[in-house]
């Protein structure tokens, strides 16, 4: 019976990691967006959905606005 009181607790705890793993990651989505709207409106671009996925540096979101520059034009 004891064996199995543990497991319930590695579960629940578990169960517990996994939610802050979603709230952790709904976070990063948002800040994701943050990023791009605020790309956008400071050098008059529009970087679309999903645009800011792939910036993980600011040499990223250079190259990004650049590209962007270069389609529009």
């Amino acid at each position: 019976m004891g064996g199995d009181s543990l497991h319930t607790v590695d579960f629940v705890s578990f169960c517990l990691n996994l939610e802050r793993i979603e709230v952790d990651l709904a976070s990063a989505k948002y800040q994701q967006v943050e990023i791009m709207m605020a790309l956008e409106e400071q050098f008059g671009v529009s970087i679309g959905e999903g645009g800011a996925e792939d910036i993980a540096t600011v040499q990223d979101a250079a190259d990004l606005i650049e590209k962007v520059k270069a389609e529009e034009a």
